[in-house]
């Protein structure tokens, strides 16, 4: 498929040069080439995913409707039906009613799923069944029809079961995956039937998850010693309430409609595209007035809980006029495009002038007033940033003392064009992102020269590779705007640009590199998955933060090694420059696997000698991801967490349980941080230290554990009380283990399935 791949681009270039044939049919050649490209790119990713599978069965049924959808299954369907009926049920208060028209199908849709674990497709059918049923693969592809009468026995009450073996729908041996399920009448109209219980059934010939495992773990107090800093324990938008028990270490004012902040107005943001492109309140807290008002409420928060604070400065160049939530834009369209004019990457675009929408929902927004500072700000006109910056040091002091540390250029530039359409439909170049940042960063260092400045808080893989107008209409492949810079990945090059720029000016406008992170994976992030296949998933992407060996599950299907690689750049192209990663979300942070993922980030976080990173945006209080940043941070109410120096730890498997360690600087303790990452296995952990005095020492314990799941609601229970079931987190505990007295150099601990177990060591030997 490769060499297919490269032999038909080669032919397209070809015939669209020239030629009657290559001018008549150049759109159909640009579709079936880009058709090629991508049937390519799915097999290079499912080759991946297969690389990937582990052989066991799933450890349950993954149930897709039981009185509803269950489990992040969504009703897609195009057949008329009752996805509630109480008129024929197997099992419980409800079933789907079908209205079987000719052609007309169900259709049940998830995010992709790996199917290796699960051996059957199970569902009961009241009524006369000559319908198909077939598996959507991962790439939203229908499958082979099965007959489903063929497969159906009676099950009593006019009821039958259907069990139907996943090797009949001729699937992939290795690297299957399903994006829905679909029954589907044929040409000719049938009675109204029901189905009811639908699930994936585990396979019964693999072998199960296994219940045991030992896993020895090795740390050298005496190596690899480097600082963590604080800020890499960092949230946006945590209240007073985290901010003392977490104790985090900065709090982030950012996000979509931050780019659209009226400082002037003190408390009116635009939603952007996550709303309608309304404007709003800034915050939840409506009485806040005046210049600066809410801004200024969560910097005022940060202080009192000694917690750093990073501002998003805008640069779009818009911002909202009111808090008004019936002001907002129309007739947006669907995506931006091209600007109309080269280089005025702040106009219109083919088809839609942003002129209309502005001046109904914003005012402009500017760098520089360029004339002295107003505190209260005019009322009427435009906004100047560094007018706000004028503020903030007059109100908290400079950054070098109590006032803001950290201001970011704006968030995701790289997507402006697609989540600010309205006021910028206007895809931005190379040219125009460096342009932009330095311009208002110089424009906040004239003001306040301690500042610490952030860019260009790219949103995700392909703003780390490319700049908006490279996606063109063949989703990045040409890359026009790379080439025309010579074929350089977007952040080196910004970064040799920047600080050529800051050469000529004698300063540093850049001061950490800030990028965004989220997995890519069906399922993670996005869909929140929590099938035995994405669980796993979910766990071994964090390996794309750090291991060379790892290829990412995911369409982008390479190795990204995150942090390495931003480190790396950043060396080359602006040495001192710092990495920060100030969106990060591997999903599901409410159940204890998102919660294992958030225990194992941070790990990794500290390890790789990351700078600053934002969890986006807070964690649920008391799930297992907001237990996450307890258990590091502050597990026993006094601060006594992980340790300040990281040092040399290693896991005799990484897929079974990471290990992170390092030193208390204050108190000499030494701290472990394992992670049991097998959803069955207790794992015994013998642990040896190098570099612990000889003696007996003694050893503090927490752990995160799950809890027993409590029961559903009973058969009277409201569609709210069902609701809240559904929705709520996993039930966690962070416990308090007794101490232990320990040999100087070993110790052997026990971890329950999916826990994570923090281990502080004293210092002085008895």
């Amino acid at each position: 498929m490769k060499k297919r791949a490269r032999i038909a681009y080669a032919l397209g270039a070809i015939l669209l040069a020239g030629g009657v044939y290559g001018v008549r049919h150049r759109h159909q050649i640009r579709e079936t080439l880009r058709d090629w490209y991508h049937q390519y790119k799915d097999s290079k990713t499912q080759a991946v995913l297969a690389a990937y599978e582990v052989r066991e069965r799933a450890d349950e049924p993954l149930v897709i409707y039981d009185d509803g959808l269950k489990n992040g299954w969504q009703d897609w369907s195009w057949m008329k039906r009752d996805l509630h009926s109480t008129q024929n049920v197997y099992s419980g208060a409800s079933a789907i009613l079908l209205e079987p028209k000719p052609w007309k199908g169900l259709y049940l849709q998830h995010s992709a799923i790996g199917l290796l674990g699960y051996g059957t497709v199970e569902l009961y059918v009241h009524g006369n069944a000559p319908l198909d049923l077939c598996i959507v693969d991962g790439r939203s592809k229908f499958g082979k029809k099965l007959p489903l009468e063929k497969y159906c026995q009676p099950a009593g009450n006019g009821w039958s079961v259907a069990r139907i073996p996943m090797r009949d729908f001729d699937l992939p041996a290795h690297g299957a995956r399903m994006s829905g399920l679909v029954i589907q009448a044929r040409g000719e109209e049938i009675p109204p039937l029901s189905v009811d219980q639908i699930s994936l059934l585990p396979d019964l010939s693999l072998p199960p998850a296994p219940t045991e495992a030992t896993v020895a773990a090795t740390v050298d107090l005496t190596a690899d010693h480097h600082p963590i800093s604080p800020m890499i324990y960092g949230m946006a938008f945590a209240s007073p309430a985290y901010l003392s028990d977490l104790r985090l270490g900065i709090n982030r004012w950012g996000g979509n409609d931050k780019s659209r902040y009226n400082w002037a107005q003190g408390n009116a943001v635009n939603a952007a595209r996550d709303w309608g492109w309304r404007n709003r309140w800034a915050t939840g807290d409506k009485s806040l007035i005046g210049p600066s008002s809410a801004a200024d409420a969560f910097i005022k928060a940060n202080l009192a809980a000694s917690t750093q604070t990073m501002l998003t400065v805008p640069t779009i160049g818009w911002v909202a006029a009111d808090s008004n939530t019936s002001h907002y834009s129309l007739n947006v369209p669907k995506a931006g495009g091209s600007p109309l004019q080269e280089g005025f990457a702040d106009g219109p675009i083919a088809g839609y002038d942003p002129a209309g929408n502005r001046q109904l929902t914003s005012v402009p927004s500017k760098a520089r007033k360029g004339a002295p500072f107003a505190d209260p700000p005019s009322a009427v006109g435009p906004v100047f940033q560094d007018e706000w910056i004028s503020h903030l040091k007059r109100t908290f002091g400079d950054a070098s003392h109590s006032g803001v540390r950290y201001y970011a250029m704006d968030n995701e530039p790289d997507l402006w064009d697609a989540t600010h359409t309205d006021v910028h439909p206007a895809r931005m170049g190379y040219d125009d992102i460096v342009k932009n940042f330095t311009e208002y960063a110089d424009a906040v260092k004239d003001v306040d020269p301690a500042a610490q400045i952030t860019g260009p808080v790219s949103w995700g893989w392909t703003g780390y590779q490319y700049s908006p107008l490279d996606r063109g209409d063949d989703n990045f492949h040409t890359h026009a705007d790379r080439n025309a810079h010579g074929d350089q990945p977007f952040l080196p090059w910004f970064l040799k640009q920047v600080r050529a720029h800051d050469q000529q000016t004698g300063r540093r406008s850049l001061d950490v590199l800030d990028i965004h992170y989220y997995p890519q994976g069906s399922g993670l992030y996005m869909g929140g998955g929590t099938d035995k296949d994405t669980r796993a998933r979910r766990l071994r992407s964090v390996r794309s933060l750090w291991d060379p060996t790892y290829t990412d599950e995911s369409w982008i299907a390479e190795k990204i090694t995150l942090i390495p690689r931003m480190k790396q750049w950043a060396a080359e192209n602006y040495p001192g420059t710092k990495i920060g990663l100030t969106e990060w979300n591997f999903g599901s942070a409410q159940t204890i696997n998102g919660g294992l993922a958030v225990t194992d980030a941070l790990g990794v976080f500290g390890r790789e000698g990351l700078d600053m990173a934002c969890y986006w945006a807070y964690p649920t209080d008391q799930s297992a991801g907001y237990l996450a940043f307890k258990l590091y941070r502050n597990p026993d109410g006094f601060g006594h967490g992980f340790g300040d120096m990281s040092v040399r730890a290693a896991s005799a498997n990484g897929d079974q349980m990471s290990v992170y360690a390092a030193i208390d600087s204050a108190t000499g303790d030494a701290t472990v941080m394992l992670v049991n990452k097998m959803p069955k296995a207790t794992v015994t952990a013998p642990v040896q230290f190098a570099g612990l005095a000889s003696g007996t020492h003694t050893m503090r314990r927490w752990r995160v554990i799950p809890l027993p799941k409590p029961p559903p609601p009973g058969p009277g229970a409201t569609g709210a009380e069902l609701w809240a079931y559904r929705h709520q987190p996993d039930p966690v505990a962070l416990e308090t283990l007794p101490s232990q007295i320990i040999p100087g150099g070993r110790c052997q601990v026990t971890l329950p399935p999916y826990s994570s177990l923090l281990l502080r060591v004293s210092r002085g030997a008895k």
